[in-house]
């Protein structure tokens, strides 16, 4: 089995997303995961206004790798978190390339979580929608930038009603780097309702 830094190599994932039977489990999600945060990350820390062309392949191919895995059948799955997570690479990274699934991606992923009762997921859910439509506002001037506050003051609240400390710090150094790129004319924070 071939590794790439202690998680699988891309072509392992892909051939265990194309499996038909057995189960996934976790270790092919985490290692997805992995690969796609690198890129995430990466952009969501770039100063530049584009993607490099030299990305955009790997971005496609981690692409073609979250929406197989986002296709599994939850029998195929020990989690159904494992398919959410697939999900909201698949919006990161098609928001990078500039593909906006008009929230129903995004819908989706908050029903999973929902379904699953799992505070956590809506938490990392509401976050992941907010990057992505940072991502929409940062590399292709997408007015998104209201939605990515919206989302990011739910995570937040979210993370805030559980004491998830992590969440919160995430939350307000997101917020942070979101400021620095609002659009003129944009709210630099949304007034919560009591």
């Amino acid at each position: 089995m071939a590794r790439f830094s202690g998680h699988l190599h891309l072509d392992q994932l892909s051939n265990d997303a194309a499996r038909a039977d057995g189960e996934l489990d976790w270790g092919t999600y985490t290692s997805m995961s992995v690969h796609c945060r690198l890129v995430i990350l990466k952009y969501l820390k770039e100063r530049l206004q584009t993607i490099a062309n030299t990305d955009r392949s790997h971005i496609e191919r981690l692409l073609n790798l979250t929406a197989a895995l986002a296709r599994v059948l939850p029998r195929n799955v020990r989690f159904i978190n494992q398919i959410a997570t697939a999900q909201r690479f698949h919006i990161l990274l098609g928001a990078l390339l500039g593909r906006f699934d008009n929230n129903d991606e995004s819908d989706h992923i908050l029903s999973l979580y929902g379904d699953t009762a799992s505070v956590a997921g809506f938490i990392s859910g509401h976050r992941d929608i907010a990057i992505r439509d940072f991502f929409l506002v940062k590399y292709h001037r997408i007015d998104q930038f209201t939605s990515a506050l919206y989302h990011l003051t739910i995570s937040e609240d979210l993370a805030r009603i559980v004491a998830d400390k992590p969440s919160i710090k995430r939350a307000m150094r997101i917020q942070h780097r979101f400021q620095s790129w609002r659009p003129r004319g944009s709210p630099t924070i949304l007034t919560r309702h009591n």
